[in-house]
């Protein structure tokens, strides 16, 4: 699986910026073969729901009072505060052999390379074997699936993917800290998940989590990792995709 990717590091940025260019990666990767990897982190926070979600679960007026935005994201799944995190996001272009496994094999590929990551820093990740404590809920961390990872038997990180002409994309979020009271307000669910705080007793800083993780896949994918930051993607194709965006937030809210 030898082969060169594009690392991007986007902490500080908002929800509309995060899922409008996860987005047009989907198609870039498809015109130019290429990989991209990223891990981000949202400023303001959000609440971002599943491509097909009906919101009518969520409590908007109790999300937005809190200062937070909400936006669809280009997957499926259920609600996901984005909060206390870093979020990864991988594109593999139609080339690549992954796209060729199932999706249950991909997300297992997937989170080897993340508990690598994660194990490297001292978090004593582990991939869950199967469903546990399901609830039907609008919360994407109420239940545990399938080559999900968890720490301490709850889950640690809640990922989503979607193909497209044979380009996967894969996104998730890996949790650092819960902020219960924030979490109520998209209707959690009695069971709380876990954290990266949890198990090292502190978060360490972006920068230090992030170049794990990606030496995680680096290494398991036998990949070169070339470092490209987030202004170079800047144009007025990303810009009309984020004012969609915002667009879809405004309908959310009335």
């Amino acid at each position: 699986m030898g082969n060169r990717w594009k690392l991007i590091l986007s902490p500080g940025r908002n929800g509309f910026f995060h899922m409008a260019l996860d987005e047009m990666l989907i198609g870039i990767a498809e015109e130019t073969g290429e990989t991209f990897l990223r891990f981000y982190t949202w400023e303001p926070p959000c609440v971002s729901v599943g491509m097909f979600q009906d919101t009518a679960g969520l409590d908007i007026p109790k999300i937005l009072s809190l200062g937070y935005q909400v936006v669809r994201r280009p997957t499926g799944g259920r609600a996901v505060l984005h909060k206390d995190e870093i979020t990864y996001s991988i594109i593999f272009p139609p080339e690549h052999p992954i796209t060729t496994l199932s999706t249950i094999e991909s997300y297992r590929l997937i989170s080897k390379a993340l508990i690598n990551g994660l194990i490297s820093i001292g978090v004593p990740a582990q991939l869950s074997r199967g469903r546990s404590g399901y609830e039907r809920n609008v919360s994407c961390f109420a239940s545990t699936s399938r080559h999900e990872i968890t720490l301490f038997g709850r889950k640690l990180v809640g990922s989503a993917q979607r193909r497209t002409h044979k380009t996967l994309l894969q996104h998730g979020s890996i949790l650092t800290d819960y902020d219960k009271r924030a979490w109520k307000s998209i209707r959690a669910g009695k069971r709380y998940p876990s954290t990266i705080k949890e198990a090292l007793g502190y978060i360490p800083p972006f920068e230090k989590t992030a170049r794990a993780l990606a030496k995680g896949f680096k290494e398991l994918f036998d990949a070169e990792l070339e470092p490209v930051s987030d202004t170079n993607f800047l144009s007025q194709k990303l810009k009309k995709l984020i004012e969609e965006k915002r667009k879809l937030f405004s309908e959310i809210q009335q």
